[in-house]
């Protein structure tokens, strides 16, 4: 199977946030991206854990406004330095979104 991830705008210039799940032999079972809400903005996945109920914990960067719930329906970040700001998020195992948060400074911020 092949799973698409698109971008707004220009894909050397605008990017998303995304992580996969795979099982222990390697095989795809499931992609979820965080999709970039207006044309042009990077975001990127840093790092990631599980935690003791099996929920995904991802941070990440963002210059731009980033829909966290990959369900479809939104949950809109919007970061306030012009230069990104760290984002975290909590999912369960199947791809729900529990909750998400931006950290803002001054300068750039990166979840790492």
């Amino acid at each position: 199977g092949v799973f698409v991830m698109e971008t707004l705008g220009d894909p050397f210039l605008s990017t998303n946030m995304y992580v996969a799940k795979y099982s222990p032999d390697g095989e795809f079972i499931q992609a979820i991206q965080f999709r970039n809400t207006e044309t042009n903005f990077t975001s990127r996945s840093t790092a990631l854990a599980i935690d003791a109920e099996d929920n995904l914990i991802v941070s990440g960067t963002i210059d731009g406004p980033i829909d966290m719930d990959p369900t479809g329906s939104n949950f809109i970040l919007t970061p306030e330095s012009d230069f990104g700001d760290a984002v975290i998020a909590k999912l369960t195992s199947s791809g729900t979104l529990l909750w998400a948060h931006r950290f803002a400074g001054s300068i750039g911020d990166s979840g790492e």
